[in-house]
């Protein structure tokens, strides 16, 4: 079943042709990968866990409860910041989290503050809801699936090493 097109979308498809076929393209999506690896590389410097480290622009922050995943959002909503709540039935049941969306919008400071919302908040929940660490990596070890395997050895690889001396 199909039917006629909405002029929202429409428009959203001719200023996306719009972009995808003028001259700052590129720029935009260096500024999108810069972001995406700063809100990574903060993630692990503040030790927020996320599911799997990539190049992607959604960052899955896993949480386990649903209960858990929305008190986070809506600290996370009281810094200042829109997440998404991944639950049941997207998502295995106890399987939750957030899933946040980096932008080539975004600018570095709000990045940071996100990921200090996150790394502040995070444990905040963890302790409010009775939840360990340790038992939520347990949780998600077995959730991706196999091919996500070298992501995450590749995502391993890609972590800064400290500098040797000389």
């Amino acid at each position: 079943f199909s039917g006629p097109m909405r002029p929202g979308d429409l428009g959203a498809g001719v200023a996306s042709a719009q972009i995808h076929l003028g001259p700052d393209l590129p720029l935009l999506q260096r500024r999108l990968f810069d972001r995406v690896q700063q809100m990574n590389r903060r993630c692990r410097a503040l030790d927020v866990p996320v599911a799997i480290e990539n190049e992607t622009p959604i960052v899955f922050i896993p949480i386990g409860r649903a209960d858990a995943v929305f008190s986070l959002a809506e600290a996370v909503r009281d810094d200042g910041f829109h997440v998404n709540v991944s639950g049941f039935p997207a998502v295995p049941s106890g399987k939750g989290g957030l899933r946040v969306a980096v932008s080539s919008l975004h600018t570095e400071a709000e990045i940071e503050a996100l990921a200090q919302s996150l790394a502040v908040r995070l444990p905040q929940v963890h302790e409010a809801h009775g939840l360990g660490r340790e038992d939520i990596a347990a949780g998600f070890r077995e959730v991706l699936p196999r091919f996500a395997a070298p992501a995450r050895r590749v995502a391993a690889s890609m972590q800064p090493r400290p500098a040797t001396a000389a």
